[in-house]
C-alpha cells in the first residue's frame, strides 16, 4: 500500500466528528495527493513519499522512564507547554497550569469543527487531517489580552521501529485587540533517528481585528 491507499484504508475515529470525517476521506479520494502539475505542490516532489508505506503510532511513550534525562530537562525547563509524544498528546509532560488571564488551552479535538468548509476546499492532506485527526488542542486568546509568555507546543519523536503516520489539528482563536506568540519545537532523543515519521498536522487560525 502507497499513502494515499494506507489514508484511505485508515478506519474513521467513530465520534462526534463522524460526518465531517466521512466529508474529508471523499473529499481526500477525490483529489488524490497533489502531484507537479498542482501549482503550489510543482517544487515539493512529492512521489517517494508516496510510495512509503506507514504504520499508526501505536507505540507511545507515557512515562519520564521513556525520555532520556537530558529531554526531560529541556522539556520541563519550558513553561506553558503542551507535550506530545510520538503524536499522542501526553498529560503528565505538559504544563497548563497557572495560564495567565485571558488564555485558554483545552487539549483535544471540538465536537464541532468550524474550519471543515475551508478545509474541505484545502488539499488533500488538509482533508486527510479533517478524516483522521485524533490529537490537537483548542487554543483561545480573550479580546484585548496580551499573553506575553509564549506558549509552547512540543513534539517529541521517541523510537518506534516502524515509520509511523499521525495526525493532529489546533484550532487557535485570537479575539480583537489580543496577542499570542505560538513556539512549535520538534525534538528527539538519538534513538528515534532511525525512525522516519510522517507528521499530518493542521492549525487553523481564527484572527479578529488588530
Amino acid at each position: 500500500m502507497n499513502l494515499l491507499d494506507t489514508l484511505l484504508a485508515a478506519p474513521l475515529p467513530e465520534d462526534a466528528l463522524l460526518p465531517l470525517r466521512r466529508a474529508g476521506q471523499q473529499r481526500l479520494r477525490a483529489l488524490a495527493l497533489p502531484g507537479p502539475r498542482d501549482e503550489a505542490w510543482r517544487y515539493s516532489p512529492l512521489r517517494s513519499l508516496q510510495a512509503r508505506r506507514f504504520s499508526a503510532a501505536d507505540c507511545v511513550a507515557a512515562d519520564r522512564a521513556a525520555v532520556s534525562a537530558a529531554l526531560f530537562e529541556r522539556i520541563s525547563a519550558v513553561w506553558p507547554r503542551l507535550v506530545f509524544v510520538n503524536g499522542e498528546f501526553q498529560a503528565g509532560f505538559s504544563a497548563l497550569d497557572r495560564l495567565p488571564a485571558g488564555l485558554i488551552v483545552i487539549p483535544g479535538l471540538r465536537d464541532a469543527d468550524s474550519a471543515s468548509e475551508r478545509s474541505l476546499a484545502a488539499n488533500a492532506f488538509v482533508a486527510a487531517n479533517l478524516a483522521l485527526a485524533g490529537q490537537g488542542a483548542l487554543i483561545r486568546v480573550a479580546a484585548g489580552a496580551h499573553i506575553v509568555e509564549p506558549l509552547h507546543v512540543l513534539w517529541i519523536d521517541q523510537a518506534c521501529g516502524a515509520d509511523w503516520i499521525g495526525h493532529a489539528r489546533f484550532e487557535v482563536e485570537l479575539g480583537a485587540w489580543s496577542a499570542l506568540t505560538l513556539v512549535e519545537r520538534r525534538w528527539s532523543d538519538a534513538e528515534a533517528a532511525v525512525d522516519a515519521p510522517f507528521a499530518n498536522r493542521v492549525l487553523d487560525a481564527t484572527v479578529g481585528q488588530d
